[in-house]
């Protein structure tokens, strides 16, 4: 097993020192202690190495994952802030509140003194970085805002205009999204990489002081400082576990009525990351999704969510593409591997399945495809580095206007309501529509509904896309149904 393999690293501000433990609650231990004001932490998984700031000394540090080795890498900080160091393949980087920049310097020692990577900022906190794009990010208490740029610094932006109280952040380049804490309004925020579709994913926190990913598991773990516990949860706000909470008296195992793991008291947690993913630690188990404690379903791989097809008169091709999944393409290679791609047609539905060499898995599955297709023709091709192309061979050569049926609440009112004949099916779609803003639309046929988080079947409006059970078309961020309810209700029609 990898050093630090399926362990979770935090620092303890009260004690001064860097703890660590199995996600299980077992092995405890003191990895460094007699620090001064320890600050930031991250985790080098592929070089068992871990790094942490301190604010009293103004240098970063590193050691092995078993302890070992410890060596001075940067001196001469200023005032970094937030509670996370950030790592690509050569440099550590950091934002400074007084120096009002993003810094940054190589992760192997030879350039002890910082570097500006991007200034004149405002009040930088935050900072992440995306592997595959190499994209810088961070957050901004002066600006309440999430900008970005490129590895060299240049081409800053606003990515996202709502991102104040952000003590730390952290990119999923596997799923294409980035998250982030806000203290202020208690939540863990998250958006795709370009900004778009931001939104709360957990609610209702104490004091929510850092977060951390561990990708293939598709698990989030963050720091409430506030109850002095970390916890964690699927990445899209489901299932949400303690998995340490604090106990005043002594170091003792406490377990919750829904809770798989068992850690314990963790003093004033403050900066969290964790240690690399293995087939065999409790660290890399697909999220699992339980009606009850006893009833657990393993989640066994990531959804590809976005795509884009054609239609090309006798086939529709689907694209997934590098732009837009570069991981799911990544994970393809060259398609020659005989469990790289796997494909299950049907006549109106298809499964693709992707597999990386390190057992990373991607699922695209669209059901209620607009015609029938002709499974033992339908085809899948790589193109290494660029995309996978899925090609359905048509049945007939009809045009499709859309992938899937996506009249959805049309459907949804003929199946509800058995309508006679045409005016009474339009009146009932009418009525649907004038409650639009109160509506709650999920398609058991086409997959079950333990499939959907129980975040989404609490929002409203709630219309599940039949392909994707991930995804809310009817969202309000996506979709502003005031207008379509205020005309629906002006209407006259009647049954």
């Amino acid at each position: 097993m990898e050093a630090g393999a399926g362990r979770i690293y935090w620092i303890d501000a009260a004690e001064k020192a860097i703890r660590s433990a199995r996600l299980d609650g077992s092995d405890m231990e003191v990895l460094v202690s007699g620090l001064q004001c320890p600050s930031g932490i991250a985790v080098d998984a592929a070089k068992g190495e871990l790094y942490w700031s301190d604010l009293a000394d103004r240098k970063i540090r590193r050691v092995y994952l078993d302890g070992s080795n410890p060596q001075e890498v940067v001196e001469g900080l200023a005032a970094p802030s937030g509670t996370s160091l950030a790592l690509d393949e050569e440099r550590l980087l950091w934002a400074d509140l007084s120096l009002r920049q993003i810094l940054c310097a190589k992760r192997d020692g030879s350039s002890k003194t910082p570097q500006v990577l991007v200034s004149d900022l405002s009040k930088p906190n935050a900072v992440a970085v995306d592997a595959f794009s190499r994209k810088v990010y961070w957050g901004d208490f002066g600006t309440r805002k999430v900008h970005r740029a490129c590895s060299d610094g240049t081409q800053s932006e606003v990515v996202v205009p709502y991102g104040k109280n952000s003590t730390s952040m952290v990119v999923d380049s596997v799923r294409s999204k980035l998250f982030w804490t806000n203290f202020g309004t208690h939540a863990i925020y998250r958006c795709d990489l370009d900004g778009r579709d931001m939104q709360p994913v957990i609610t209702g926190l104490e004091g929510p002081s850092a977060v951390a990913l561990a990708p293939r598991a598709g698990r989030l773990y963050w720091v409430e400082r506030t109850a002095g516990r970390i916890r964690r949860a699927c990445v899209d706000g489901s299932l949400v576990e303690d998995s340490a909470e604090k106990n005043e008296d002594a170091w003792i195992a406490v377990k919750k009525r829904m809770s798989k793991d068992v850690l314990c008291n963790l003093g004033d947690p403050w900066a969290l990351a964790l240690g690399p993913e293995s087939q065999g630690s409790a660290l890399c188990r697909s999220p699992k999704r339980a009606e009850t404690a006893g009833d657990v379903q393993e989640v066994s791989a990531v959804s590809i969510e976005k795509y884009s097809w054609t239609d090309e008169g006798s086939a529709v091709k689907v694209y997934v593409s590098e732009s837009s999944s570069p991981a799911a393409v990544a994970a393809a290679g060259d398609g020659r591997r005989p469990d790289a791609l796997k494909a299950d047609f049907q006549t109106r539905s298809f499964l693709l399945t992707v597999t990386g060499t390190d057992g990373s898995k991607f699922e695209l599955r669209v059901r209620g495809l607009m015609e029938d297709i002709i499974p033992d023709r339908c085809k899948v091709r790589v193109s290494q580095g660029k995309r996978i192309t899925i090609t359905l061979a048509k049945k007939d050569y009809k045009t499709w206007s859309v992938l899937s049926q996506r009249n959805w609440v049309a459907i949804h009112v003929s199946a509800q309501s058995k309508p006679k004949d045409q005016q009474e099916a339009i009146a009932s779609a009418m009525a649907a529509l004038s409650n639009f803003d109160q509506i709650s639309v999920v398609w058991s046929n086409f997959y079950s509904k333990a499939e959907v988080s129980s975040e989404l079947l609490s929002q409203r409006p709630l219309v599940m896309d039949p392909t994707n059970p991930t995804f809310n078309v009817a969202h309000p961020e996506v979709f502003d149904c005031s207008q379509l309810v205020s005309l629906a209700r002006s209407s006259r029609i009647q049954a």
